[in-house]
């Protein structure tokens, strides 16, 4: 066996050079991929349930004449309020209510009055409708859409696009 056999031999047979030589740059090329695809399109939303514009309508309704009991009907519980650097879990209607005043803030509400039909962000976890700083997450849960997160952060600005 010449010393270049040998050699190749005995890269082969070891893990960190297989990983090195031939793993590493798999994972690369992967990823370089992956980027190249994002880039193209940023901020890739999933097509809209059924229903759904209906619901973000009632919902623009219920926000703009402050509907305490319509958002309580349509919210699940528990949810989070997060308020800039604040998260806090709302468990209850009781508690929903207890701080409604707070969540409906003057922001809040243009944002999400804002907001034009079939235009939301939408990923795997739902639906946002408002602005990357102030909005209301929405889900489909059976057959009916429920509020499940409301964001009222005055740190991002609204014109921040969401990835």
């Amino acid at each position: 066996v010449d010393g270049a056999n040998m050699c190749q031999t005995a890269c082969l047979s070891d893990p960190g050079v297989v990983m090195f030589k031939h793993v590493f740059p798999s994972i690369f090329a992967l990823a370089f991929c992956a980027t190249a695809a994002l880039a193209a399109d940023p901020a890739p939303t999933m097509p809209a349930d059924a229903g759904e514009a209906a619901f973000v309508t009632e919902l623009q309704t219920a926000i703009a004449k402050k509907d305490e009991t319509w958002l309580a009907e349509h919210a699940t519980f528990p949810m989070y309020w997060n308020k800039d650097a604040k998260a806090v879990r709302i468990k209850t209607r009781d508690q929903f209510a207890d701080r409604f005043e707070k969540l409906m803030t003057p922001e809040l509400q243009a944002a999400i009055a804002a907001q034009k039909p079939n235009e939301e962000f939408r990923n795997w976890q739902g639906t946002m409708v408002g602005n990357s700083g102030r909005n209301i997450w929405i889900r489909k849960t059976g057959d009916d859409f429920r509020i499940i997160t409301i964001n009222d952060d005055s740190r991002v600005s609204p014109a921040a696009k969401m990835q």
